[in-house]
């Protein structure tokens, strides 16, 4: 195989994982567009719009930074003339680090984004709650008072989500006392303690993305949450 070869089959990649995570982007928009249309919600403040708005903007900068990834970090002739690449090695290394350092980023900021609603929609349920404890209480919590089973889909893939990103403070190490196995979408995905991963795949993370999806439907359209005229997280406006 040859190294245009090599680069084609990498981009094809690459772009098959763009498609999949537009095609769930677009379902962001939708729902977005359906509750402008049938709710009188701040677009902007409202933490029931505005999870949807921060999941639809970090995909947009995720996808645009794989489209950068295809279009010139994975040719060795932009690395040779920019960067001084002198051979397929380096320009390897640097397409890798490229992919790594965007998903990390991706994995990280979906992750905070999620922690701080869950925090917030708890407070809904519960005001004495204290929301600076483990995100797992607040799960358990949520899920609880929402009739979620903690075998569904949304609570293993929020699982596989907390796992991955908790990784990455060890460069993609699971460091615990215990190996853990997350069945999630009738696979399992095994954290053994003191070695690598191979969970954040670009599949696994458009599914994960696609039950936040449907859990921020469940809590939006529990009574509670649905019927609050205002639903605003102050501390962030």
């Amino acid at each position: 195989m040859t190294e245009q070869e090599y680069f084609k089959i990498r981009s094809d990649l690459i772009l098959n994982q763009i498609e999949l995570l537009e095609s769930t982007r677009g379902k962001i928009k939708d729902y977005i567009e359906e509750l402008k249309d049938t709710t009188s919600w701040d677009i902007d403040k409202d933490v029931r719009i505005n999870i949807l708005n921060q999941i639809n903007a970090i995909m947009s900068v995720n996808i645009m930074n794989m489209c950068f990834n295809v279009q010139y970090v994975n040719n060795h002739s932009f690395q040779v003339q920019h960067f001084k690449t002198e051979t397929f090695k380096d320009a390897d290394m640097m397409f890798i680090a490229y992919l790594t350092m965007n998903k990390n980023g991706f994995v990280y900021n979906l992750s905070a984004i999620i922690e701080r609603y869950l925090r917030i929609v708890i407070l809904e349920f519960d005001s004495t709650i204290d929301i600076t404890k483990g995100i797992y209480s607040i799960k358990k919590k949520l899920f609880s008072f929402l009739g979620i089973s903690k075998d569904s889909d949304e609570w293993n893939g929020l699982k596989l989500l907390s796992s991955i990103r908790n990784t990455i403070h060890n460069n993609g190490i699971h460091l615990s006392k215990n190996d853990e196995e997350i069945l999630y979408r009738e696979s399992v995905h095994p954290f053994i303690n003191n070695r690598p991963h191979i969970s954040a795949s670009y599949n696994n993370l458009n599914n994960i993305i696609t039950d936040l999806l449907s859990l921020i439907k469940m809590i939006n359209n529990f009574p509670l949450i649905k019927s609050k005229d205002i639903f605003i997280d102050y501390s962030t406006n």
